[in-house]
């Protein structure tokens, strides 16, 4: 039940989560959250800043600055007015680029596309310094947003694990400095990678989808190389597909240069709606105090449906629970319900859009409902979904790209020798998939970047 005033587990957690320390990239996300614990914990890093000076920020609305103890450095939040203590919220971060800073109090098109939509409170790190070496102090910086996100956690009701990071340019060096250190701990379902010079692998993280987008004049730009990156982090991706991983992997190459324009935004919140649904955590767990209750709504958070709705339904039948235990128990239950709803609803949604990844996605929704008795509904669902035109030529169209996609570019051009196989992609997919969309997306590139 609801209890005001109440620490959520998730401050705890910043407090006494690991230390900055070297993470080994995998190269490969994680096909499931850890077994047990909390799904997601936010590391505080050693060499995160001081006290934050200023006064507090606690459930302040709208848009603000907060400075850090590094006058370099500071940071821009922005609560949607979707956000309210009945409504807890995720979290979208982004790093801007060179130079910058000056964009950082700009929320205009993450509000449109995905803090409003999707009640997400927005944290945009600045780091203004003036001629400085571009690529100095990630680690430092990474520190910093680590530090905005763990106090942002606690001035609101944040779903931890719920939410996109995001980069454009070099914000991505510092990026993947905070994604690498934090790996299993990263409290998001959805990265956003626009021209970002983010190079490492992927590193072992809880299943999400990655968005990620080049324009040919930023292909090789500088030493990081921006599409050779995305290339053969897009070919880790989608081989992990193919082992049951997210397939909601999309690598958008076009001609054009350095930008993050709007239509790259929209597409990256479609990717977030999907893997929101599938992924991330829905429960604010700092609402109930009660320990039964807390075990429930984590357990429905770890995707453990059956376990879960069966523990509800005991409280409700049992007849000796108090009346604030059954009524925890009925609000739990709810949320529960609509997030199966939603599951199955996003099967059907993408039958005929995109059969690839509802193949992708009904196979994650029947493990989390397995022993659960909506799994029928599902099951149904998906059987129709595989009788859906082409939906089999789909399938083996994506088995085959994902297999060729990091020798689809020679340097900076089309592989020639890729031109059978993207042809016979676009054929066989509609434009409303993504596998369609990169395939003629990518031909459209055969004369020349």
């Amino acid at each position: 039940m609801p209890v005001a005033g109440r620490v959520p587990w998730l401050v705890v957690a910043l407090a006494a989560a690991a230390a900055w320390g070297p993470r080994p990239s995998e190269g490969a996300e994680a096909s499931t959250p850890p077994p047990s614990g909390p799904a997601f914990t936010i590391p505080k890093l050693d060499n995160a800043p001081g006290k934050t000076p200023g006064a507090p920020n606690k459930g302040r609305l709208g848009i603000y600055q907060v400075q850090t103890a590094s006058p370099k450095y500071s940071y821009f939040v922005c609560v949607p007015k979707t956000y309210s203590e009945k409504n807890p919220a995720g979290l979208h971060v982004f790093f801007h680029g060179e130079s910058g800073a000056n964009t950082a109090p700009a929320f205009e098109l993450w509000s449109k596309h995905f803090l409003e939509p999707f009640n997400l409170i927005g944290i945009n790190l600045a780091f203004d310094v003036p001629y400085e070496e571009e690529f100095s102090d990630s680690a430092g910086r990474a520190a910093v947003a680590a530090e905005a996100i763990r106090r942002t956690a606690a001035d609101y009701k944040v779903v931890a694990g719920r939410g996109a990071i995001a980069s454009f340019a070099n914000g991505g060096l510092v990026h993947e400095q905070l994604f690498a250190k934090m790996g299993r701990a990263i409290p998001f379902n959805h990265v956003s990678l626009y021209s970002s010079f983010h190079t490492q692998p992927p590193p072992l993280v809880p299943p999400m989808s990655w968005f990620m987008s080049v324009g040919t004049s930023s292909w090789t730009m500088r030493q990081c190389n921006v599409g050779p990156a995305q290339l053969r982090k897009a070919a880790t991706l989608l081989a992990n597909a193919q082992r049951g991983g997210c397939a909601d992997v999309y690598l958008k190459v076009y001609k054009g240069g350095h930008a993050m324009p709007d239509d790259d935004v929209r597409d990256a919140a479609d990717q977030f709606h999907r893997s929101d649904i599938a992924f991330a955590p829905f429960i604010y767990e700092g609402d109930f105090a009660d320990r039964q209750l807390l075990k429930i709504a984590q357990n429905a958070n770890r995707r453990d449906f059956a376990k879960a709705s069966s523990a509800c339904d005991a409280i409700a039948s049992g007849g000796k629970a108090d009346t604030a235990l059954a009524s925890g128990a009925a609000e739990i239950k709810a949320l529960i319900d609509a997030r199966i709803d939603a599951m199955i609803a996003l099967v059907k949604e993408l039958a005929l859009p995109d059969a690839v990844l509802c193949a992708n996605y009904g196979a994650v929704f029947a493990r989390q409902l397995a022993g659960h008795p909506k799994k029928a509904e599902l099951d149904a669902a998906l059987a129709e979904a595989r009788k859906a035109p082409g939906a089999r030529d789909a399938g083996a169209a994506f088995q085959q790209f994902s297999g060729s996609i990091g020798t689809l570019f020679r340097g900076r051009e089309l592989n020639p020798d890729a031109l059978p196989l993207l042809v016979g992609a676009a054929k066989r997919t509609p434009d409303t998939a993504l596998l369609g969309r990169m395939a003629r997306g990518y031909l459209e590139l055969k004369d020349g970047f």
